[in-house]
């Protein structure tokens, strides 16, 4: 989000104007479904091979044209209980220049575990 404020300026709708049209031009949208690597899915340690889908809360950030972005996943090896649609599964921690952001990595479905108590026996 960008804001632009000034105090008393006789033409400040075309100053705005001017100032976030320089702004916008300085940052990039980035869909980070194209950058991060992220897996399809996480393994359970159901006796019917379920599997939990997973994909990132948030899709988009913004950066600087001239910014690198680099990032860290957080995921369990596999999921031990039942999933909701929605539920935090994970973590990324992306990081754009000087700035640290962490977004949820998220089950697209409900997952019932079923036959843990066979599998552990």
């Amino acid at each position: 989000t960008l804001i632009a404020v000034t105090l008393n300026d006789p033409d400040d709708w075309n100053d705005h104007t001017d100032m976030l049209n320089y702004g916008f031009d300085k940052l990039e949208s980035v869909d980070l479904t194209e950058v991060v690597k992220l897996p399809q899915y996480i393994p359970t340690v159901s006796s019917d091979g379920a599997t939990v889908n997973i994909e990132l809360e948030k899709k988009q950030a913004v950066k600087l044209k001239s910014d690198t972005i680099t990032y860290q996943l957080d995921v369990p090896t596999y999921i031990a209980s039942d999933i909701k649609c929605g539920d935090k599964v994970g973590e990324l921690t992306l990081k754009i220049g000087d700035n640290q952001e962490k977004i949820d990595i998220v089950a697209k479905s409900d997952v019932k575990i079923k036959g843990t108590k066979r599998r552990f026996l």
